[in-house]
C-alpha cells in the first residue's frame, strides 16, 4: 500500500512511492566485505553479475547517509569515495569501511 500526504509537493510524493516500493535494499559497505574477503579479483560485469546473483535483479544499495542507488552506480559510487580503484576493468579495493 501506497500513502500520499497530499500537501508535499509531487518531488516528495516520487521519493515516498519510490522507497516504499523497494524491497532489497542492501547496505554498501556488503559490497567492499565482498570486495575484500572474497579472495580474488573482479571485473566491473563480475562484480555486478556477482551482486545479482547472490542479493537478486532488483538489489539496490544504501550508503552510511541513507542514500539509495541502484546496482549500476555501486561502481562509481566506490569510486567517487575512493574505496577502489580501476586497472582497466579490474576492481581494486582500497579501503575496507568507512572512518565515521
Amino acid at each position: 500500500m501506497i500513502k500520499i500526504i497530499m500537501h508535499k509537493p509531487a518531488s516528495v510524493y516520487f521519493c515516498l512511492i519510490l522507497i516504499e516500493n523497494m524491497e532489497n535494499i542492501r547496505h554498501i559497505h556488503e559490497v567492499l566485505d565482498l570486495l575484500f574477503n572474497a579472495g580474488q579479483t573482479y571485473t566491473i560485469d563480475e562484480l555486478y553479475t556477482t551482486l545479482r546473483t547472490t542479493y537478486g535483479a532488483d538489489v539496490h544499495f544504501a550508503n552510511c547517509a541513507d542514500n539509495i542507488f541502484p546496482i549500476q552506480e555501486v561502481v562509481p559510487f566506490l569510486l567517487s569515495k575512493n574505496k577502489i580503484r580501476l586497472e582497466e576493468s579490474t576492481i581494486i579495493p582500497l579501503t575496507p569501511t568507512c572512518s565515521h
